[in-house]
């Protein structure tokens, strides 16, 4: 199983208050299901603010609607089993991937993220199947290609097959250069307060 080249992280937590929970679960589908219209095979559902409760509704009815897209949940492994998602995307400070490895078993996907030299070769020790480099808003594009290119050369000499995903800070036109400079996926937030598909399509165009 692996990540789609476009890779939406859809953002429940730009919602806000003015969304009724009770609604919540219908926007997020609306949403998924469109980038899924546009071929984007995986998806991964952001939602920090929320409670247990709610978003388990939210991730069952994403399950339910999208049975054919690989889902990721965003932190929460247990949620992410307890719907039948097909794998969990970790941050510094989450569970360990050895723990999400233990509960989610090898059938479904662990993901994490790494900012620098030193977490993106401890991240290749570890039983993941993506790691995704982070884009600073400090130094800008030269700043993010020199760190992918540094997670390639670490990626090739380990010979893991792992995906290399490039995330945040990132447009349509830097998409080039950040695939050269060794970027197999773009991870790119979704806002599911706005309208984003356009600029969707032309991520997916160039990701083709």
């Amino acid at each position: 199983m692996k990540i789609s080249p476009l890779y939406p992280v859809l953002d429940a937590d730009t919602l806000g208050e003015p969304v009724a929970h009770g609604a919540l679960p219908d926007v997020l589908c609306a949403r998924a299901m469109a980038f899924a219209d546009l071929g984007c095979s995986t998806l991964q559902l952001r939602a920090r603010k929320l409670g247990a409760p709610v978003l388990l509704s939210c991730v069952r009815e994403l399950r339910r609607r999208l049975p054919k897209v690989t889902l990721i949940l965003d932190g929460r492994a247990d949620l992410a089993l307890a719907a039948a998602f097909d794998g969990i995307h970790l941050g510094q400070g989450d569970l360990s991937p050895q723990g999400a490895r233990v509960l989610l078993g090898i059938g479904r996907l662990v993901g994490i993220s790494a900012d620098d030299a030193e977490q993106f070769s401890n991240a290749l020790a570890e039983p993941v199947d993506y790691v995704v480099v982070g884009a600073k808003d400090e130094g800008g594009a030269a700043v993010r290609n020199d760190t992918l290119a540094m997670a390639r050369r670490l990626l090739d000499a380990s010979n893991r097959e792992l995906s290399l995903v490039v995330y945040g800070c990132i447009a349509a036109d830097d998409v080039e250069s950040a695939r050269k400079a060794g970027a197999d996926c773009v991870a790119v937030e979704v806002d599911v307060s706005g309208s984003p598909l356009e600029a969707a399509r032309e991520f997916f165009r160039l990701m083709l």
